[in-house]
């Protein structure tokens, strides 16, 4: 029997997330409703996000479980690489066929790292969604300032992981707002150019610590978004009332972001546990908002 959908509202906008997978649940939402998509899928087995974690040494500051059983259809789990892309792949498609004409889809992704190597596995997804019919529009590196540190067993294999792409796509010819781009570079170079030209140049790299240090929400989740990436995202492409998605939402980073910026928000979470601790979290976001 599937748990109930969690909804409430912040004024005039919506927030829904649907408890259970993120398949089932997005073909439950009306085609072409959806004008902003913003998402990082689970790591291929790395995390199960349905297992009470274990400290990977002293230094690594965050728990995550490496194996035993999954949650019925998690994604990335006891999944070979084949069945993972294939995973992904079913939600492209139906992020293709949610998302309106002319609005962006934004995905999370990094290396993979196993076996003692790392493959980058960007072009794979940046392929995959140009074969449904996605516009491969930019690719946003994202700059973590405060990495985490690869488990005390891997530090002679690599440095930490201190970047991951933002792959930005688009259905149809749509066009960002640069000028909401509140994150401008600041430099006094004599040689290149002035502070002013600087402060003029929207780089295509975002510079932020990572969710974990985050103040603004604080959970036990392995791999949790840093809320100012959502909040970047959507001052580029989306507007107050829009309505943005999360497929994969954890414990509502997204949606929070986005009702903080006046959007309609829905995500979709498999783990029970993360809804509660999203639902709980959006409701402290909207006291402090409300809050005269």
């Amino acid at each position: 029997m599937d748990n109930k959908i969690f909804k409430g509202h912040k004024g005039k906008n919506q927030w829904t997330i649907y408890p259970y997978d993120c398949i089932k649940a997005m073909k439950q939402i009306p085609d072409e409703s959806i004008d902003c998509i913003i998402t990082s899928p689970p790591y291929l087995n790395k995390r199960s996000y349905g297992q009470v974690g274990r400290e990977q040494g002293n230094k690594a500051m965050y728990k995550y479980a490496a194996s035993g059983k999954p949650l019925e259809y998690e994604i990335g789990c006891n999944q070979n690489i084949d069945e993972y892309f294939n995973s992904i792949n079913q939600v492209f498609k139906l992020c293709y066929v949610l998302l309106k004409p002319d609005k962006f889809f934004f995905f999370n992704i990094g290396n993979l790292r196993r076996n003692k190597e790392t493959t980058d596995i960007s072009h794979i997804f940046v392929q995959m969604a140009k074969d449904i019919g996605f516009k491969h529009r930019d690719t946003i590196i994202w700059v973590k300032n405060n990495p985490r540190p690869v488990p005390p067993n891997s530090e002679i294999y690599w440095l930490d992981n201190g970047w991951e792409y933002l792959l930005m796509f688009s259905k149809g010819t749509g066009t960002i707002d640069r000028e909401k781009y509140d994150l401008t570079v600041k430099n006094n170079c004599k040689v290149c150019k002035t502070q002013q030209e600087f402060e003029k140049t929207k780089p295509n790299y975002f510079k932020t610590n990572i969710g974990y240090t985050e103040e603004s929400i604080k959970h036990e989740h392995p791999a949790k978004f840093p809320l100012s990436l959502p909040r970047f995202v959507l001052q580029l492409c989306t507007k107050e009332n829009d309505t943005i998605l999360d497929p994969f939402a954890g414990v509502g980073t997204t949606l929070i972001a986005g009702l903080q910026l006046n959007r309609n928000v829905i995500g979709c979470e498999l783990n029970y546990d993360y809804c509660e601790k999203a639902v709980d979290e959006i409701k402290k976001t909207i006291f402090i908002i409300n809050k005269p």
